[in-house]
């Protein structure tokens, strides 16, 4: 399945707000993450999802 960087982190950032309480508007630690990813993949276009977890788990580490 693909989807876009944004949209795949907006399910992540969803899944590790364990209160429920964070929103998913970027703050600083999302955007930085963001722009990270768009900078490794090249632009905010679709991927195959196993692709943008490890990109994410790159960057997250």
């Amino acid at each position: 399945m693909e989807t876009s960087i944004y949209a795949f982190l907006t399910v992540k950032w969803l899944e590790e707000d364990v209160d429920g309480l964070k929103s998913v508007f970027m703050d600083s630690q999302h955007q930085a993450t963001y722009d990270a990813m768009v900078d490794s993949l090249g632009s905010d276009s679709t991927y195959d999802q196993k692709a943008l977890e490890r990109v994410y788990s790159d960057i997250r580490t």
